[in-house]
């Protein structure tokens, strides 16, 4: 779940560390490298261990795709 979306509802959850190594990930969709560019830039990390598992849970029953729905981005930022 490497996508803008689950990191701006979280990014709470963010720390500042040290940059990948890495230039570039081949096995990642066009969006998820975009924001591993960013992250890798601005070195910074999502701790995706403290993201709900309900998030989660309901992330892969969608097929591993975010949902849009603002009201989930309100509700999960809070938590």
């Amino acid at each position: 779940m490497m996508d803008r979306m689950t990191f701006e509802s979280f990014q709470n959850y963010s720390i500042t560390g040290a940059r990948s190594q890495s230039q570039k990930m081949n096995l990642l969709t066009k969006e998820e490298n975009h924001l591993f560019q960013y992250l890798k830039i601005s070195e910074k990390q999502l701790e995706q261990e403290k993201i709900p598992q309900m998030y989660m849970d309901g992330c892969l029953k969608r097929g591993l795709k975010p949902k849009t729905d603002i009201r989930c981005r309100q509700e999960h930022s809070k938590c």
